[in-house]
């Protein structure tokens, strides 16, 4: 009567007690195991999750291990998507090109969701617009929900991030056209600040202007030509989009006031962990998560390193991803995992360190004050020759030395921290085709202190590459076989970007200082992913000046606005 399941995804406990409520089983007799799993990207693993209680059954049914894969137009079939919306804007400016009034109307289709997620929420709707409200007096939003014969929508690397931003970048970039602005001199204008004179907006770290500026500076912003300058047949151009997101969605750690309330209330998203210190001076780091493409482990195993004294991460080993070995944790979405996960991990750390001072300055009848921690040795700093190990202190104590810690998401710490990103790009469009090339990126990101510099590169890369799908040629539909399953899709038709089409990048990191996290840490996974296709489809009209306010950019498009330009000349 005991489970063993192998799934895939960003946790192992919740999917656990879903799961065990499906097959009305107590949720301790059924081991999870997810470890690596490649990427989920937020829809995947929402898609695999459904299928767990028939794969559960058809084993215990045929007494036999039993694997489900799915064809690709099945799979496409079960996951979800980015939402198909419609935006509209009024906009009033003064001659300064300060803005006065907005009314903004978002329309959504849900599928078969009876709920809209950000279009049913207005304080999640208000992320992807107060970037620009915090100094226009005058304001409306409006977002309409609606049920529709189309694919259920959901987070696919972000939730409803490129394409409400889309349309408030190319907007931006259209004001700042009429009113003859640069279009970074117009953002500035406009854009929130830290602790803006409007109270919902209490964000201290929050680098905006530093974010526009430094990125400007290392695209070469200052090289931009006005719109459809450039004479010949293949024109260059530029632009730029800006987002924010959250910055890792804070919360608390055990010892701090907050905690206990928040982990206590229902529904809490709750992380924990485990450090062990071996014999052998190693510490073993016991988490819950699974390994799903961002590697999150690693920082982690830094942050153990650091608060412990180590000069390297080649002490801290890992078990992970098993709820026979690893503490109870939530599971992760929204880039939560250095934050979050980082909580416990902190919290467990910093004890275990604690832990280890007092036993050594009893040991060696020190001040704890008086003593300092490097690769394993506690030492006194007034007589180095006062010392001792972690494997003696482990030996002292007739075994592993143990410390647990815990952290939990929400609050108002959570309510007070935002992250700010930009992309700045360089395309060429052939005049005479319609086709359209993206030449360079910047993508400036407002980090924190960067943990994983190697692994935040990937990430980001992997976020432009993914953002520029949705502006370029997003949708399955079947060009070679028309007629057939809703979902058949060839790959001939359905174009996914290669080695080719990936630009040359620089990313800019932007250390802003968050002050209510260990080491001024802030994830920053989500927070400039929403830049991209408003940056594309502004280069493009600063290339030849055909403004397309409807995805993807494609050289139809492009040629009609040519078409448009010379019958107007």
């Amino acid at each position: 009567d005991k489970l063993t399941f192998w799934g895939m995804g960003q946790g192992i406990y919740p999917v656990r007690e879903v799961l065990a409520a499906a097959l009305n089983m107590d949720a301790s007799k059924i081991r999870f195991i997810n470890k690596y799993n490649g990427s989920t990207f937020g829809s995947a693993r929402l898609a695999a999750e459904r299928f767990y209680p028939s794969i559960a059954y058809l084993a215990k049914v045929t007494n036999r291990p039993v694997k489900v894969m799915l064809p690709k137009d099945q799979e496409l079939a079960q996951l979800q998507i980015k939402p198909e919306t419609i935006t509209k804007f009024k906009v009033g400016a003064k001659r300064d090109g300060r803005i006065t009034a907005i009314d903004h109307e978002v329309y959504v289709s849900c599928g078969d969701l009876e709920f809209g997620g950000h279009a049913s929420s207005p304080g999640t709707a208000t992320n992807q617009m107060e970037l620009y409200t915090s100094l226009v007096p005058n304001w409306r939003s409006l977002w309409c929900a609606y049920r529709t014969n189309a694919p259920r929508p959901g987070p696919s690397r972000s939730y409803y991030q490129q394409e409400t931003k889309w349309s408030w970048e190319s907007m931006m970039d259209e004001m700042a056209n009429e009113l003859n602005l640069d279009p970074v001199q117009f953002r500035l204008m406009h854009i929130t600040r830290p602790k803006a004179s409007d109270p919902r907006y209490p964000y201290d770290s929050f680098p905006s202007v530093e974010v526009l500026e430094e990125g400007a500076k290392a695209f070469g912003w200052d090289k931009r030509t006005p719109p459809n300058a450039t004479p010949g047949r293949f024109k260059r151009g530029f632009g730029m989009g800006m987002s924010q997101h959250h910055g890792g969605l804070m919360g608390y750690h055990e010892g701090e006031e907050a905690f206990a309330k928040l982990a206590a209330a229902k529904g809490a998203a709750v992380f924990g962990t485990e450090l062990e210190l071996g014999p052998d001076g190693n510490v073993t780091m016991r988490v819950a998560l699974p390994d799903s493409g961002s590697n999150a482990a690693t920082a982690l195993a830094h942050l153990v390193a650091e608060m412990l004294g180590y000069t390297t991460r080649d002490r801290i080993h890992l078990l992970w991803g098993d709820t026979d070995i690893s503490p109870s944790s939530d599971e992760w979405f929204g880039g939560r995992t250095i934050t979050l996960q980082g909580a416990a991990i902190c919290n467990a750390a910093d004890k275990l360190r604690k832990n280890l001072l007092d036993r050594a300055a009893g040991l060696l009848k020190v001040d704890a004050a008086k003593l300092t921690i490097r690769d394993g040795v506690i030492s006194s700093t007034d007589d180095p020759a006062k010392s001792t190990t972690f494997a003696a202190l482990v030996k002292a104590n007739n075994g592993i030395i143990r410390q647990t810690g815990r952290g939990v998401a929400g609050g108002p710490r959570g309510g007070s921290n935002k992250g700010v990103g930009a992309c700045f790009v360089e395309v060429e469009v052939d005049t005479w085709t319609g086709d359209w090339r993206f030449i360079r990126a910047v993508y400036p990101h407002d980090t924190g202190l960067v943990i994983n510099p190697l692994v935040a590169e990937a990430d980001m890369v992997g976020s432009l590459i993914e953002s520029m799908q949705i502006a370029t040629d997003p949708i399955p539909w079947d060009r070679e076989f028309p007629g057939t399953r809703h979902y058949s899709v060839g790959y001939l038709s359905y174009r996914l970007p290669t080695i080719m089409d990936v630009p040359k990048q620089t990313q800019v990191y932007i250390d802003s200082l968050e002050p209510r996290w260990f080491y001024g840490v802030k994830s920053f996974s989500e927070t400039s992913i929403g830049a991209v296709p408003g940056a594309l489809v502004n280069a493009v009209y600063n290339a030849c000046g055909v403004r397309i306010r409807e995805h993807p950019i494609t050289r139809e498009k492009i040629m009609a606005g040519l078409k448009a330009q010379r019958r107007q000349a």
